[in-house]
């Protein structure tokens, strides 16, 4: 059986879906985000999903579950800092929250700047073992994006029950 070559438009169509999804990343960040249930809890249940084998790696390797482990406990302490930070109103009947700016940006920078130097150094055209930084990275992203998802569920369910509408002066 013989290897087929990859096209040459895949690595522009990788870095286009690449480029598109940090670029709705940074856009989630900044303004007013409308309320939206099932998105949020898909997002959630997807990035869980992702850390269940991040966690079993850790497990497996000694040498890279110290990152692990201290990108997890930094991305919940991220996540419930967020969560303190994060402003729910309601405009015009919807619901709606604005997140701080300030860890999302950080974050989503820590995560680009990270690619880009795995990138410049040719880390992903030869097969590297995955450092404990870069492990470090996710798992903060990942947890980060869990916490505050979870969190940001339980705070919206508390303001759109009818109990609370009713409740409000």
């Amino acid at each position: 059986m013989t290897a087929t070559a990859m096209p040459g438009y895949v690595p522009y169509l990788i870095a286009a879906t690449v480029g598109f999804s940090i670029y709705r990343r940074i856009r989630s960040h900044f303004g007013r985000q409308p309320w939206r249930p099932k998105r949020t809890m898909a997002r959630v249940v997807l990035l869980s999903l992702f850390l269940v084998p991040l966690a079993l790696l850790g497990a497996l390797r000694p040498a890279e579950h110290w990152g692990i482990g201290v990108g997890a406990l930094l991305g919940v302490g991220l996540g419930m800092l967020a969560l303190r930070l994060i402003r729910i109103d309601t405009a015009g009947g919807q619901p709606g929250y604005t997140p701080n700016p300030w860890i999302g940006a950080a974050l989503t920078a820590l995560l680009v700047g990270r690619m880009a130097w795995r990138f410049a150094s040719g880390g992903f055209t030869t097969p590297q073992s995955s450092s404990p930084l870069t492990l470090a990275i996710a798992a903060t992203v990942l947890t980060f994006y869990v916490v505050q998802g979870v969190g940001l569920m339980q705070r919206m369910k508390r303001v759109t029950t009818p109990d609370a509408a009713v409740a409000a002066p």
